[in-house]
């Protein structure tokens, strides 16, 4: 498959078995979806990052959230997925990045 590189991402079915992806959306699920229980450790994850110009998002390292065997096989598939589409064989450590309203990619203006 060919892309040019025009978009801002892209959606590939079945990037990973549904019992992986399956699994890794549970854990985001139930993360998230108790905070009335978080500690400190559990809920202050997010890091802040804002370059003027350029992007305003939060971030964190995954395993803060999924299981670090989970995510192993994410990013092992990504390298993968990179090199065949791309020819990128150096994908590094991902990180979960939230957008809230006001905060962007990219910005405008």
């Amino acid at each position: 498959m060919a892309y040019a590189i025009t978009w801002s991402y892209v959606v590939v079915d079945d990037f990973l078995p549904l019992e992986i992806a399956n699994a890794m959306r549970a854990e985001i699920e139930a993360h998230f979806g108790d905070p009335d229980h978080h500690q400190a450790k559990t809920h202050q994850i997010w890091n802040y990052w804002y370059v003027p110009g350029a992007y305003t998002y939060l971030r964190t390292a995954p395993e803060n959230v999924i299981d670090r065997t989970r995510i192993e096989a994410f990013a092992e598939r990504l390298k993968k997925w990179s090199m065949h589409e791309f020819g990128i064989g150096n994908a590094t450590w991902p990180y979960l990045s939230l957008y809230t309203n006001g905060c962007s990619r990219w910005c405008r203006g």
